[in-house]
């Protein structure tokens, strides 16, 4: 569990650098206020501070030829709870920034990638390259490999931005939100290949090439519904064909 104690550390020192904050711009000088996650700031914005999170559920129904399905174990239809990851970060002094988070399903593993996008008004393009370095002394500390193009194109106009300090593109923000002056909020239609080397070391994965289809729908900035049906392809296994749903709270 070196892990989880590592991240633990992080979350402590940003709590001491939360009670910094507090202490230097004082309690009575705090603007609290909410805007896509609780935020704080002092009255001449030289200390901020903001809590976001994210939170997932996924649901699956699987359909697997006869050859995948004898070859694996049974692909059963489900529901899961995935992930909740919780952070805070800001600005101290206008001068040094800071953020941590700690993920509740976070794993072992360093991962390096490179990725390239560009944004065409409501048309999108993105490609990524990722490799993850897993920590085990059991299975000879082996490395996996991925990569991914996928496209996209908004229905209702809106267009994704990309935020250069955090290196990746920000939050969906529909021209109306759903129920706003009638708005209906944002549709996307996205369409994703993807291919992942799983065998390295002691360890047999197999390669998986899908691909997929799907399509967003952004109810506001902070509330997703996500629909996607996946072909896959386990090289000289077999193939399964996929329809995934997740409804995304994120703050």
């Amino acid at each position: 569990m070196k892990g989880v104690g590592d991240r633990m550390r992080v979350v402590v020192l940003g709590l001491l650098l939360v009670f910094m904050l507090v202490g230097q711009a004082g309690a009575d000088d705090l603007n609290v206020y909410w805007k896509d996650g609780l935020r704080a700031d002092s009255e001449d914005g030289a200390f901020k501070i903001k809590f976001g999170g994210r939170i997932m559920l996924d649901m699956a129904w699987f359909d697997v030829d006869a050859a995948l399905d004898d070859e694996e174990d049974p692909l059963d239809e489900a529901v899961e709870f995935r992930r909740a990851r919780l952070y805070f970060s800001g600005t101290i002094c206008d001068a040094v920034e800071f953020k941590a988070q700690y993920d509740f399903d976070a794993s072992e593993a360093d991962l390096i990638g490179i990725e390239a996008a560009a944004v065409f008004g409501p048309v999108s393009v993105q490609g990524e390259y990722i490799m993850a370095a897993v920590q085990s002394d059991a299975s000879g500390d082996p490395d996996f490999a991925g990569y991914s193009v996928e496209a996209s194109y908004f229905f209702t106009g809106e267009h994704r931005r990309y935020k250069l300090s955090e290196g990746a593109f920000d939050r969906v923000k529909p021209s109306q939100n759903l129920m706003a002056d009638g708005g209906f909020g944002a549709v996307q239609l996205t369409a994703r290949y993807s291919s992942v080397d799983l065998t390295n070391g002691a360890i047999e994965g197999g390669e998986m090439d899908d691909i997929t289809v799907g399509i967003n729908w952004y109810l506001n900035p902070n509330t997703r519904v996500m629909l996607n049906y996946v072909t896959a392809d386990v090289d000289g296994v077999g193939e399964a064909d996929i329809i995934q749903t997740r409804f995304q709270i994120d703050f």
